[in-house]
């Protein structure tokens, strides 16, 4: 088996200077996980910074028309999230 992967993925490893497939599917699932996470992480932070900026919009009774735009944006945000999370 050892020498079937050998011929079969040896240029592909060489070329990518890796020991083994499992090197290669070991460091693509880190890279998945890690764009997850930081995909993640901007989606949660854009949906504090809107909801702080939301709540000093509502304290200080601005315009309703600015309120309902970022609570749209605010839900397009937080229905990204689920959708990356729900995946």
């Amino acid at each position: 088996m050892k020498d079937a992967e050998a011929q079969a993925f040896g240029p592909f490893l060489k070329k990518y200077k890796l020991k083994s497939l499992k090197d290669y599917e070991d460091s693509h699932s880190t890279d998945l996980v890690k764009h997850f996470n930081e995909r993640k992480n901007a989606l949660m932070h854009q949906i504090d910074k809107n909801k702080s900026e939301l709540s000093i919009l509502e304290a200080n009774h601005k315009e309703s028309a600015a309120v309902t735009k970022l609570e749209a944006i605010l839900k397009q945000e937080e229905e990204k999230l689920s959708a990356l999370l729900s995946d």
